[in-house]
């Protein structure tokens, strides 16, 4: 129910205010505004352009950027084209971050979390503190993974597709 009142607002922005808050996420994160970048190139190279169906002139609908669903990855692809989603697309870690209490970087911890070291926050705060269960690598690697695959589109949100006129 959330997401399709988020979707319906979406909608019915203006541009300039979809913008704005573009600019504004891009500006609080340079993971974000990378993905920002990337995704309106994406959307700007494979947009819509004339396609000839059976004798009749019609706009090709335009394309829908999703972001990788899977956590260690989410960057911006189109769905069904094969230049943004290939076999070696995706780069992620398919398990789980899990607590290694036998590492060097507890050594002088100070409890952030109520007392938890192992807690979302200690996560976020002391990466290399903690081990993915697939490879064994630490936490503090954000980026890539240990397994190479196609993007992972997020669920389906009822978008609707505009013609661009």
């Amino acid at each position: 129910m959330a997401s399709s009142f988020i979707d319906a607002i979406l909608d019915d922005a203006p541009d300039y205010h979809l913008k704005a808050v573009l600019q504004a996420l891009g500006d609080s994160d340079p993971q974000i505004k990378y993905r920002i970048n990337t995704g309106l190139k994406m959307l700007d190279t494979y947009g819509p352009e004339e396609i000839e169906d059976h004798d009749t002139k019609r706009k090709r609908e335009v394309p829908i950027l999703y972001l990788c669903a899977r956590p260690n990855c989410q960057e911006p692809f189109i769905a069904g084209d094969n230049d943004t989603n290939t076999e070696e697309s995706c780069q992620y870690h398919p398990g789980e971050l899990e607590f290694d209490e036998s590492s060097d970087a507890w050594e002088g911890w100070t409890y952030q979390d109520d007392g938890v070291m192992d807690s979302e926050a200690s996560r976020e705060i002391n990466p290399s503190g903690f081990r993915y269960s697939c490879c064994d690598e630490t936490g503090e690697e954000k980026d890539g993974g240990c397994v190479f695959d196609r993007h992972l589109p997020t669920p389906a949100r009822g978008h609707k597709r505009h013609r661009k006129a």
